[in-house]
């Protein structure tokens, strides 16, 4: 693990585009996208003993431990090959205990985090974006059927699975994981401001526009190896 690589952290409310803007910045600046939902996937797949003690839990419908979700996302970093140039973390950390576990593992491999994106947009705007999400349930690429639709209304562009709305973005869920949001992790806004790794970026714009923000704050720790995505 080189100690010059990059940490960066999307922050943000649901529906606020966080999973798309990952996708895109990962990619250009060739960062490795750590969702932890993802990552426990990918661990329990791998047949890992790490793999299969989450697993345990998973299958008896219990939440994975912290602990166990950190050493899952250390495990992941750690085999990261040499060609991306750092991580970028989607939605995680969700609270300040997770936080304080992130910053433990960095330091455990010389590493810590350069910036924190905190994506702003009105809860109202939120509510609307997220009555029309809908995600592959192949590979979990998120659309929206108003502001950023496939191709086809019931088929991912990415790789033909089926779209689905999720029960957490159902009409009647949408308001609780807001005031869920704002109560659990809308703290880490104040936490990591005082840290002074906060760069807010007003996400209530179109989704090229907040691209371009999000590389103008980037562009300050390195240049994109590619081209330009706007």
């Amino acid at each position: 693990m080189t100690s010059d690589r990059k940490v960066f952290i999307l922050l943000g409310a649901p529906g606020v585009g966080k999973g798309t803007q990952a996708q895109r910045i990962a990619s250009l600046y060739h960062l490795y996208h750590i969702d932890t939902g993802q990552a426990l996937r990918n661990e329990i797949a791998s047949g890992s003993e790490l793999g299969q003690t989450a697993k345990s839990y998973v299958d008896k419908g219990e939440l994975v431990p912290f602990d166990l979700v950190m050493q899952v996302i250390k495990a992941a970093m750690l085999r990261v090959s040499d060609e991306k140039r750092g991580f970028l973390f989607d939605g995680f950390p969700r609270n300040e205990a997770q936080a304080e576990g992130l910053t433990e593992i960095l330091n455990e491999i010389h590493l810590h985090i350069d910036a924190v994106l905190y994506l702003e947009t009105p809860f109202s705007v939120l509510m609307d974006r997220l009555a029309y999400r809908v995600t592959c349930s192949k590979c979990d690429i998120k659309f929206n059927l108003k502001l950023n639709p496939p191709k086809n209304e019931h088929v991912c562009d990415a790789c033909g699975g089926e779209l689905v709305t999720r029960k957490d973005d159902r009409p009647e869920v949408i308001e609780n994981r807001l005031k869920a949001y704002e109560t659990e992790t809308s703290p880490l806004i104040e936490y990591y401001s005082h840290k002074g790794l906060l760069k807010s970026i007003d996400a209530n714009q179109p989704i090229d526009t907040v691209t371009q923000k999000i590389q103008q704050e980037l562009d300050l720790y390195f240049k994109p190896s590619g081209k330009m995505l706007v």
